[in-house]
């Protein structure tokens, strides 16, 4: 139903009785006012009726002036104007008040000898018995100023209790009255304060305060906040300024728990503040940056105070932002004591949503019977699997620090996968990273990957040169190779021995693929130095650096930030995402071989013309470029240079042998 307008403009209101006399009234049919909100209507309002535009009223269906006119001063007036209208045969009827007169005043002393309460200077003023119960309960300390302000006050009147304000969220009390009750999900810029309105607490009476402060530059204070009363003015006026006359006071009723405004003078005078005020804390901040913050748990102050200027026009100071960041992420993710008083329920839900998996919790017991977090390891099944499965047999090991409140390490196990990218097997939080914790978690890794029996034979390990790993890797897997992070080893070569000599002789004997090329840069090391000639100790292999470990704790070095629980989630979906994208590339792959293994052997193909090919043998030649020359066996997937056995991939060499008989390279690629 369209709603039909009647529009009455350019009269004046005379009270006793109230009327509006020598107007014009204008029919608006044309218009959709239910897609209008208050700002709107004002516009169209002041285009329709030419002329200063002081006051809006509009008036119940059915109703005289005096009963039935309201004051339209923000959105929840007007929708509850439009909801009258549909109830009402989609009519409404509007009143432009063009004088700035008092028409309230007039409707309340029409309607009742006493609704304007003016404060005497007489501080010992008395109530009898018989007063009205709304006013019982409220205690004139406040009223001893020295100035007398005319302000709104609540009274036992229905109509005047209406009168208090109109909003959709009301309710009926017994005795027929009709209150406001504050909507704490109405939008922030539209909370204002109504005289009656209702709250269950202080809490909420405060969160709209503050909230209409921010939305209009009020610089609101308390000036009693204890228990029992609340009461606000605005601004603290210099010497000789005088006082902004807004004033609000607020206190339990007497026959039921609610906390209500019990008198109320709206009018400003003050000038826009930019502070904010006392009453904008930080946990205000926090609750309407929540959505930011969670979405960048990183954001930082500088950034916050920017986007706090341009949605608030309010300058936060750099101290608000940091308390209100953490009291935000406190609310999101828990206090700390609480995320590890939860690991046991947490734990327990991994093994039952993740059947197979490996979940382990160890803790301390002290002698007062509690106990303490020491350390907490995850292999989930599915992982696991797929690593047994299709990947190499080499794990980098390595451990990072978290970064929060609790201090202490992540220890994590990471392979490489079909397609040379980082593939996590598993991880571990723990107190302290040292030998003992190193064995632990190996312990457990190789129950899980199947291979405690042989002490990994046929493994290889790469790690940093930390002491606790080294050792525990000798206890617990004295059959696999293990090898430094070639990385790690000149960040401390570089310590001692400086130079670009120094950094292209350290790489190039580290990516050596023979004894003879190592040697040879090694002895050129030796030439210059010693003493940088007996401090490496590393030997060359295809994967000679800790990249994929260092990757890892890179992708995941927001999450070691965040408490226990939160990071350990954060940790299980980087994963699980991540598993499930290569599963879906893989879907959309054509061929067995993987794109990087794919774009390195198209870059072989390309060098591969330099080089002659001839035949020694079945399947087995000689590739011979200048003074080099290497022998391969196709049949054997092998090469001098040691490359192809190391790697899996066909080497320069081979590509050129299998090019001479016509065969693609790719199909020599290694199945893992």
């Amino acid at each position: 139903m369209s709603i039909t307008a009647e529009v009455n403009h350019h009269g004046v209101f005379l009270p006793n009785p109230l009327t509006y006399d020598g107007g014009i009234c204008t029919t608006v049919t044309d218009i959709n006012f239910d897609n209008m909100e208050y700002p709107d209507l004002m516009k169209y309002l002041v285009k329709l009726t030419p002329g200063l535009v002081k006051k809006v009223y509009y008036c119940i269906s059915n109703q005289s002036l005096a009963r039935g006119l309201r004051f339209l001063m923000c959105d929840v007036d007007f929708k509850q104007c439009l909801a009258d209208g549909h109830e009402n045969g989609g009519r409404i009827v509007l009143y432009i008040e063009h004088h700035d007169e008092d028409i309230m005043d007039w409707i309340a002393e029409e309607l009742s000898e006493d609704v304007i309460i003016e404060d005497d200077e007489d501080e010992d003023t008395e109530y009898e018995e018989n007063d009205e119960p709304l006013l019982d309960d409220i205690s004139f300390e406040h009223e001893s100023d020295d100035e007398k302000i005319s302000t709104k006050t609540i009274h036992e009147d229905e109509f005047l209790n209406k009168l208090c304000g109109n909003t959709n969220v009301t309710e009926h009390r017994p005795d027929g009255q009709l209150f406001p009750i504050h909507d704490p999900t109405l939008e922030w810029k539209r909370m204002v304060p109504i005289c009656g309105m209702r709250f269950q607490d202080k809490e909420e009476l405060k969160e709209l305060l503050t909230n209409y402060s921010v939305a209009n530059g009020f610089d609101l204070r308390y000036e009693i906040n204890d228990k029992e009363r609340v009461l606000v003015r605005c601004g603290k006026p210099k010497k000789n300024e005088q006082e902004c006359p807004f004033r609000l006071w607020a206190s339990w009723m007497s026959n039921e728990r609610t906390l209500q405004i019990k008198s109320l003078e709206t009018n400003h005078t003050c000038a826009r503040i930019f502070h904010g005020g006392s009453l904008v804390t930080y946990k205000w901040i926090a609750k309407h940056f929540t959505k930011e913050i969670l979405e960048d748990p990183t954001i930082s102050t500088r950034k916050m105070q920017a986007d706090i200027e341009t949605n608030f026009n309010l300058k936060a100071s750099t101290g608000q932002c940091k308390r209100a960041k953490r009291f935000a992420l406190e609310e999101i993710e828990g206090c700390l004591e609480d995320h590890y008083a939860k690991l046991w329920s947490y734990a327990a839900e991994l093994k039952r949503s993740n059947p197979g998996s490996t979940i382990k919790l160890d803790v301390n017991a002290m002698p007062d019977g509690k106990n303490y977090f020491n350390r907490f390891y995850v292999c989930f099944k599915s992982v696991r699997d797929g690593w047994i499965e299709g990947c190499r047999r080499v794990i980098n090991l390595d451990g990072c620090f978290l970064k929060g409140v609790c201090r202490g390490e992540l220890l994590s196990a990471i392979g490489r996968d079909a397609n040379n990218h980082m593939y996590p097997i598993t991880w571990a939080v723990c107190s302290v990273e040292n030998k003992d914790t190193w064995k632990w978690f190996m312990e457990l890794l190789m129950e899980d990957i199947g291979m405690v029996v042989g002490g990994g034979n046929g493994l290889t390990i790469i790690s940093d040169q930390h002491k606790g790993l080294m050792e525990a890797v000798k206890e617990v897997l004295p059959q696999c190779e293990h090898r430094q992070c070639a990385r790690h080893i000149y960040a401390n070569f570089y310590k001692r021995f400086k130079g670009v000599f120094f950094k292209k002789a350290f790489w190039n004997a580290a990516s050596s693929t023979t004894e003879d090329s190592f040697a040879f840069f090694m002895n050129r090391i030796k030439e210059v130095s010693v003493d940088a000639y007996n401090f490496l100790v590393d030997k060359a292999c295809d994967a000679y650096e800790n990249g994929v470990s260092e990757s890892f704790n890179s992708a995941i070095v927001h999450s070691r930030a965040r408490p226990i629980i939160t990071m350990l989630e954060e940790i299980r979906l980087f994963v699980m995402q991540r598993t499930y994208t290569l599963k879906e590339k893989a879907r959309k792959w054509k061929n067995d071989v993987c794109p990087s293994i794919r774009e390195k052997i198209k870059d072989l193909n390309k060098d591969q013309r330099y080089w002659g090919v001839y035949p020694s043998g079945l399947q087995q030649f000689e590739a011979r470029y200048k003074n080099q020359a290497f022998s391969v066996d196709i049949g054997e997937k092998t090469c001098s240079c040691r490359a192809w056995q190391l790697s899996g991939i066909p080497c320069l060499h081979a590509v050129a042998a299998l090019a001479h008989l016509n065969i693609s390279a790719e199909s020599y690629v290694s199945l893992w």
